[in-house]
């Protein structure tokens, strides 16, 4: 995994070590986190969590954008657009603008969700919760059909 990020920021012209490619203890990847090769495999072995830390953030994201472009990603659509620079400040963090817009993006749809609960009102969830009680008093007895085959 570690020989994968050394590869794929080597070749991408990102490193600027031109012997970083496969053997280069000194890579990129390792230079902006501050792990030795060593300990970042020991990261990657323990269920990858580089995700987790806030200062790995952008270079995870680079991380990802790269499977993107090169049609590794299948699932979920990316909540970002893979194609926008992923953009550090001088210190290796975080732009600010991104995490505020993220943090907007997030703010608006939590305070859209109280707008949308507060109109149904707590009435509707009384309605609800007779419902389910109702469901289980209409409930057959055992009849011998099976509902699942394992």
């Amino acid at each position: 995994m570690t020989d994968l990020f050394c590869t794929m920021f080597a070749n991408s012209g990102e490193c600027n070590d031109t012997t970083c490619r496969l053997n280069h203890t000194n890579c990129m990847l390792c230079q902006q986190i501050g792990l030795s090769r060593p300990a970042l495999w020991a990261h990657m072995q323990l269920g990858l969590h580089l995700k987790r830390l806030r200062r790995y953030y952008p270079l995870w994201r680079r991380f990802l954008n790269h499977v993107h472009a090169h049609g590794g990603w299948k699932g979920v659509r990316i909540p970002w657009d893979p194609e926008e620079a992923v953009l550090t400040d001088a210190a290796g963090g975080n732009q600010l603008a991104y995490d505020a817009r993220i943090r907007a993006h997030g703010v608006q749809d939590l305070q859209s969700l109280v707008v949308r609960t507060s109109t149904i009102g707590l009435d509707a969830l009384d309605e609800v919760e007779e419902l389910g009680a109702d469901a289980d008093l209409h409930r057959h007895e055992d009849d011998g059909s099976q509902i699942c085959c394992n």
